[in-house]
């Protein structure tokens, strides 16, 4: 009875539980009969060892340690083998609105439990959840990062989620409930960049039909709230007012080292082996680490790990141009593929991830290929389930195979 409630609670609470950055997902991935039997795990990560192969006789010939780049070829391959799986398990499932619903609550109590724990007793770390986040402004401020790396990491996670419920308020009227229960955690994680993504996805989805009465009512409707949620928050602290200052002037850390200095850093730390094929993945806390201690002036016993906050950045760094190249070409690809603009909740999922990619997350990020995975499993599904009636209603209609 309680097996059914693993999944959600594992996705809501204890994802970030394993070594980083294997997550709670990819352990359930693994004890997942599809897993192993689907060609769509097995043919994704032969495909990845196919094309990285080239890479991997480069990176050798220009010198690696070994060592780390092992480990973090070996763990990419993981990744992407458990991440490709779990979003087979939950676009497969029949129940997956009850697992949306599920995880959404189980979000939502550790929102509130962590939260009366840090009000009560003034201490953050009693029962996690919250973190003092410092920006080189000299802006410190309270952050809900659930139980993720942190808060944005939380917003990614909470991603399709907030899409599935957004966009099917009008099928089920009591989405509204789980949406905003949702909408808490996601405001306290104070993610200037998952709200933006948001916006843009939005407003990049519904491009094409921006002619309609019914879209430019949605996106007078979005711009409105928009117009009044921001003047709100920005009036709400000294502290949220100081940092929205810095992000429109330009001088806030998190905003610049996720845009400009990410890939100033990837360049630099390419340059060092290939800029055209990178330095290796498992490489930039190795080669980048003197690079992004002298770029940002740490002291050398300040900072134990160095890290470029942008996937596609430090896919950048390691894979370079080229490898950059690729995964933005084959995520193209197999968004025409398979048709993923049809599907509504399928392309804005789509959408978001690809354009937070290019400023957030990082490169191997299970979070990521889990939600690419998932809106081109489910445009596959659907897409599949259109052909078939398209032939039983015309059987001289030859299927395409997908």
């Amino acid at each position: 009875m309680f097996k059914k409630y693993i999944p959600p609670a594992v996705y809501a609470i204890a994802n970030c539980a394993p070594i980083p950055p294997i997550m709670g997902i990819n352990i359930l991935a693994l004890f997942s009969k599809k897993t192993y039997t689907s060609k769509t795990t097995v043919i994704s990560t032969l495909l990845y060892i196919a094309v990285t192969l080239p890479f991997i006789a480069i990176h050798l010939k220009n010198g690696v340690d070994l060592s780390s780049y092992t480990n973090s070829y070996l763990g990419s391959i993981f990744i992407i083998f458990t991440s490709i799986g779990a979003a087979l398990y939950a676009s497969n499932r029949a129940n997956f609105e009850w697992m949306a619903k599920t995880t959404s609550l189980f979000i939502f109590i550790a929102f509130i439990v962590s939260s009366a724990s840090f009000l009560i007793t003034g201490d953050e770390k009693i029962l996690g959840g919250w973190y003092q986040h410092y920006y080189t402004s000299g802006v410190s401020i309270y952050r809900y990062g659930g139980y993720m790396y942190e808060a944005s990491h939380l917003c990614l996670a909470i991603a399709p989620l907030f899409f599935y419920f957004a966009l099917n308020l009008k099928k089920n009227k009591a989405n509204a409930v789980y949406l905003m229960i949702l909408i808490p955690p996601l405001v306290a994680t104070y993610s200037a960049g998952f709200f933006a993504t948001i916006i843009a996805t939005i407003l990049i989805a519904n491009f094409s039909k921006i002619k309609s009465k019914k879209s430019v009512k949605m996106l007078v409707a979005l711009f409105l709230l928009t117009a009044i949620f921001i003047p709100l928050i920005y009036i709400s602290s000294d502290t949220v007012r100081s940092r929205i200052t810095n992000i429109v002037t330009m001088n806030d850390s998190s905003v610049q080292g996720r845009s400009f200095d990410s890939y100033t850093l990837a360049t630099q730390i390419a340059e060092q082996k290939s800029l055209l094929f990178g330095a290796g993945i498992g490489q930039i806390k190795i080669i980048g680490n003197p690079i992004i201690i002298d770029f940002y002036k740490y002291s050398k016993d300040a900072v134990d790990v160095v890290r470029i906050p942008s996937s596609a950045a430090e896919m950048l760094a390691s894979y370079g141009l080229v490898g950059l190249t690729l995964k933005i070409i084959l995520l193209l690809y197999l968004y025409t593929r398979f048709k993923v603009y049809k599907n509504i909740y399928s392309n804005h999922l789509f959408i978001f991830f690809f354009l937070y990619q290019l400023y957030g997350s990082f490169m191997l990020s299970t979070i990521e290929v889990f939600c690419f995975a998932l809106a081109i499993l489910i445009s596959k599904k659907e897409l599949r389930s259109t052909i078939s009636k398209r032939v039983i209603s015309n059987p001289s209609t030859k299927p395409i195979p997908l």
